[in-house]
């Protein structure tokens, strides 16, 4: 059994309840937008981490990282900041995970989540700051919003 972090838009900051999740986490996804690659540097030290460049994220060349596929166990993961970038998903496809709204939401739409855990650092809206911890085991998976 895995259990992964899920955490997007920190934007430079490193709240000290997302430290507590996650180092409890085999693996962290983060959705783009640490806005400092001191940030980036940290959360690596904690586990190892699959990410992908948010629009604030000058640290990280234009072009690079904007999309990254992966497995964990058996589960197929497709990662992006912005989902309004997407022109399509990959096949095999179970989770993609994505962020920049700042508001968590995880959907099933055929039979594939969409995940965004929010915004670790402020939320939008009515929304509390927030991650999400994915828990997996070969191809099944459980998913537990954390407030923060």
């Amino acid at each position: 059994m895995t259990k992964v972090g899920v955490i997007s838009d920190t934007h430079g900051i490193l709240r000290p309840e997302m430290l507590r999740v996650l180092q409890s986490c085999d693996k962290i996804i983060h959705a783009g937008d640490f806005a400092s690659e001191r940030v980036a540097k940290e959360l690596d030290r904690i586990a190892p981490m699959y990410m992908v460049r948010g629009n604030n994220d000058l640290f990280i060349p234009a072009g690079q990282l904007e999309t990254l596929r992966f497995s964990i166990e058996e589960v197929n993961f497709f990662v992006i900041h912005n989902r309004y970038h997407i022109s399509e998903i990959p096949p095999e496809t179970d989770i993609v995970v994505h962020g920049h709204t700042h508001v968590y939401s995880e959907e099933k739409r055929n039979g594939v989540l969409w995940l965004n855990p929010g915004s670790a650092w402020m939320a939008r809206g009515w929304s509390p700051p927030s991650m999400a911890v994915l828990t997996i085991d070969g191809k099944d998976y459980g998913i537990r919003k954390v407030l923060l």
